[in-house]
């Protein structure tokens, strides 16, 4: 082999093996990067695994406080509803007598023909007559089928025939 064929066998075999190397080196590189990025690719994943817990636990806290949220408008409604009682109560106090009485009222239409009273709390008023006309003193349930009675008063004109006299219609 001459010098010359050596020579170029020597530059041939530098160029193989600078490529190689380089080619070993870029490996390396690309192991290392692909290393770094796995490093990266990991702390990211610990991260979103721990805003995930930290996540969760918080939903838990939102959860327990929207029950207690929960309980506490349940308690509160019952207060109101108990308190809404109390007041209609107030409103319509229960009694144990009906807090209009009148004697005559049992007499229904025929009332007009019976001298009575109507007693309201402490206070009596009899039926009369007045310029030739009754003054019929009774009582009204108000509102109708609620138990509870007001005092109310008409003046009637007596049926044809009858004329009014000391607090009723004579026939």
């Amino acid at each position: 082999m001459d010098k010359k064929t050596v020579t170029i066998l020597l530059l041939v075999g530098l160029v193989v093996a600078g490529t190689a190397g380089g080619m070993v080196y870029v490996q390396s590189q690309r192991a290392k990067e692909e290393r770094v990025r796995a490093e990266g690719l990991e702390r990211q994943i610990d991260a979103a695994g721990k805003a995930e817990m930290e996540l969760r636990a918080e939903a838990v806290q939102q959860a327990k406080r929207i029950e207690e949220a929960q309980r506490q408008t349940a308690a509160a409604e019952q207060q109101v509803a108990k308190a809404k009682a109390q007041l209609e109560a107030l409103r319509n106090p229960p009694e144990d007598k009906p807090s209009c009485f009148d004697s005559d009222a049992k007499y229904g239409a025929d009332a007009l023909y019976v001298r009575g009273s109507r007693r309201v709390g402490g206070s009596t008023s009899t039926d009369h007559c007045r310029l030739g006309q009754l003054v019929e003193f009774s009582c009204i349930e108000n509102p109708v089928g609620s138990g509870r009675f007001i005092a109310d008063a008409t003046l009637l004109d007596c049926p044809s025939g009858s004329r009014c006299v000391e607090g009723e219609c004579l026939r």
